[in-house]
């Protein structure tokens, strides 16, 4: 599908823009995609209304903002996984043992030992499930991610480029200041050439009436 969908107002150039990163996917060539803006501005929107439309598996998870879990947000998109796709879930657990012991220990999980190796099996484990049916990981709130998740991200983003995956990571461009270590992750991923950003500006008076128009079914009285 590469028609823009009428649902959403004012971001027809964002659309656009994870549309192709999104069909790139599909053919083997992915990505790694933030998708910032300040609270309230559209970002999960934007993302679920296009990649409704694509050919690729949404799988979804969400950072939360107290006592994330170390690797929470890794652990919820594995599981929704073996839900999804039992098959390719337990082949590509048997060569990643990593996985298995990740999933087990659930909450209380620390990767303290051998990080590298895990995040080689778990991003492995990933690439492997979508060379069987392709793959959209999105990670809604990763302002609030754990170090864990936010470390293992350019591994992901450096395994998705020949693969048929497509990672979204959405996060509050409000909520991360100076120091944030999410801050660290894009740098990471700047210089390693791996980052793809779509940043959403707050909408414009005319775009703001025609949100309000469609959402109250008739035109908006300006004041």
């Amino acid at each position: 599908s590469g028609t823009l969908t009428p649902e959403l107002i004012g971001r027809a150039r964002e659309e656009a823009a994870l549309q192709r990163f999104a069909h790139a996917a599909a053919t083997g060539q992915g990505a790694t995609v933030l998708v910032s803006g300040e609270t309230g501005v559209g970002k999960t929107a934007l993302v679920d209304t296009t990649l409704s439309g694509m050919n690729l598996l949404p799988v979804h998870a969400a950072a939360i903002p107290v006592n994330t879990p170390s690797l929470g947000p890794i652990t919820t998109l594995l599981r929704a996984l073996r839900r999804e796709l039992p098959d390719a879930f337990a082949s590509a657990a048997c060569t990643a043992p990593a996985v298995s012991g990740l999933l087990s220990a659930g909450d209380e999980f620390e990767p303290a030992k051998n990080r590298a190796a895990l995040f080689d099996e778990v991003a492995d484990a990933f690439v492997a499930i979508a060379q069987t049916r392709a793959l959209v990981l999105v990670m809604d709130d990763l302002q609030w991610a754990d170090y864990a998740t936010l470390e293992l991200l350019p591994i992901l983003a450096k395994r998705a480029r020949n693969a048929p995956l497509l990672v979204v990571a959405i996060y509050r461009s409000d909520a991360v200041p100076q120091g944030h270590p999410l801050r660290a992750t894009r740098e990471t991923l700047r210089r390693a050439r791996l980052l793809n950003e779509i940043p959403l500006r707050p909408l414009d008076r005319s775009e703001t009436i025609g949100l309000i128009e469609r959402l109250l079914g008739g035109a908006a009285q300006p004041s």
